[in-house]
């Protein structure tokens, strides 16, 4: 089954319900899972823990995936940033070389 974001609405409706974050929003969903559905017992709690780890460990991977794709993004931006600062201390280096050569040319040609 394909992941379809058109539930996002949704759940963060129901996120937003929550003041306890994460564990209150699972703990409801769950509980939900128990009182409502088959989950538990339709096909046995090792299938239900099963499925449960199968479910987390892909979206643990993506998760990881996407905050490998931040750190090297985190990484160049910051190197960027390293240079253009390199770059403009070499600039006002050159600036204050050149003005202190053309001093001295003014001064030993009075």
């Amino acid at each position: 089954m394909a992941v379809n974001d058109s539930f996002d609405g949704i759940f963060l409706s129901v996120a937003q319900q929550h003041e306890g974050g994460v564990h209150e929003l699972l703990d409801t969903f769950f509980s939900f899972l128990c009182r409502k559905t088959d989950f538990y017992t339709g096909a046995g709690i090792n299938s239900a823990e099963k499925l449960l780890l199968e479910k987390f460990n892909k979206y643990k991977g993506q998760s990881e995936e996407e905050i490998a794709k931040k750190k090297v993004n985190s990484r160049n931006v910051k190197e960027r940033q390293e240079k253009e600062e390199n770059e403009k201390q070499l600039s006002l280096k050159s600036k204050k070389l050149l003005m202190k050569k053309q001093l001295n040319y003014s001064y030993n040609h009075k």
